[in-house]
């Protein structure tokens, strides 16, 4: 039997069928566009949070402090890729012009050099300078000169002499100038009260393994750590929000496509009752007539969905626009990841409609052509 001559005979002259189309296609369009925008997003705050230093670095601390020996142990902990002590309060005078803050902290943790290079592992008195910084009588001092050049440091009777190998970006002045290792060791030699051992910091691998070194550190060594420096803290919170949305979307699709296949599969079959009637009384049979209304329900759902990837694509330049517009996070569109949205809906549609249309063969099978004769 061609059950599809039958599933499609006046197929586009049914005006219901069309505002099914339209309207499945509106729907899918959207849900398809906000999912695929959802994990772009979730994939650049995943990023930017994990490429972000600041969320990687917790300070530990203790009364009595952490010797050598608790820093090597610690390092050797998964997922830790650096334990250290920072400088305490060490503040220099620069060619007897300016005083500046000294900082030692991991490379990772320089801000970005955006003239001249970062560190070199040589033996050498190293350090990076802020791009402006104030001299004494107050007047903004631009320090790209200095590139490349040699700088006089001193700091109490220590007088020194360091390579000014590159500058950040320091727009209003100010910040701090960060050495090298072997600038930090030639200070340790002056004076080893240098190093502050209040509190240490510790460089994780990936964001995601922060809480449960934070945890074990506590436990192992009995102190407090946190992440000192909050300012990445709205991507976390944007990244946590997405990701609560892109679920909540997956879950909330699978339910509507649900409910709206339901009710278009109950309407196609309460809107052809004498369709049915007929079919039955002519010899077809409940399986047979499954497979018709399978057919014209995946047929509305197969063009629905070309029609919704087009407007998924308008969509999604909206999308990507408003995002950047509201939250300065620029989208990079991905067809591969795109195409993979797509299947995962193409299965999740095709999977829910046949449960529709098994659930309700109860409808197919009620009706009865001598009682729709009666109504009648």
């Amino acid at each position: 039997m061609d059950f599809t001559k039958i599933a499609f005979k006046g197929f586009f002259k049914n005006k219901r069928l069309k505002l099914y189309i339209i309207s499945i296609a509106l729907t899918f369009g959207m849900i398809i566009s906000v999912i695929y925008s959802m994990y772009l997003l979730n994939n650049v705050l995943d990023e930017k949070i994990n490429n972000n230093i600041v969320n990687r670095v917790i300070a530990i601390g203790r009364n009595d402090g952490f010797s050598n020996i608790d820093l090597k142990n610690i390092m050797t902990l998964d997922n830790v890729k650096v334990a250290y002590n920072r400088l305490s309060n060490v503040q220099v005078k620069l060619d007897n012009d300016n005083n500046i803050l000294l900082s030692y902290v991991t490379i990772d943790e320089i801000p970005k050099v955006t003239y001249g290079t970062t560190f070199e592992m040589i033996d050498e008195l190293q350090i990076i300078l802020p791009s402006k910084t104030y001299d004494n009588k107050g007047k903004l001092k631009d320090n790209k000169n200095y590139v490349g050049k040699s700088i006089s440091i001193i700091y109490e009777d220590l007088n020194l002499e360091a390579k000014v190998i590159g500058i950040y970006e320091s727009k209003y002045g100010g910040g701090s100038a960060y050495i090298n290792e072997y600038f930090k060791n030639e200070l340790i030699n002056y004076n080893e009260k240098i190093m502050y051992n209040g509190s240490s910091y510790v460089v994780i691998d990936e964001y995601k393994n922060v809480d449960n070194v934070i945890k074990t550190i506590e436990e192992k060594y009995n102190c407090s750590a946190y992440i000192p420096d909050t300012s990445g803290k709205r991507d976390v919170q944007l990244y946590k929000i997405a990701t609560i949305i892109e679920v909540s979307i997956l879950i909330l699709t699978v339910i509507f496509i649900y409910i709206v296949i339901s009710i278009i599969v109950g309407n196609i079959i309460s809107d052809e009752k004498t369709d049915i009637a007929i079919l039955k009384a002519i010899g077809y049979k409940v399986k047979d007539i499954y497979t018709i209304i399978k057919y014209r329900i995946l047929s509305i759902m197969a063009i629905s969905f070309i029609i919704s990837c087009i407007i998924a694509m308008i969509l999604n330049r909206l999308i990507a626009f408003i995002i950047d517009y509201k939250l300065d996070i620029k989208l990079q569109s991905k067809f591969s990841v795109f195409i993979v949205t797509l299947v995962f809906f193409i299965i999740c549609v095709y999977i829910i409609s046949i449960v529709s249309i098994k659930l309700n063969n109860r409808k197919i099978k009620k009706i009865n052509a001598i009682e729709l004769l009666k109504e009648s």
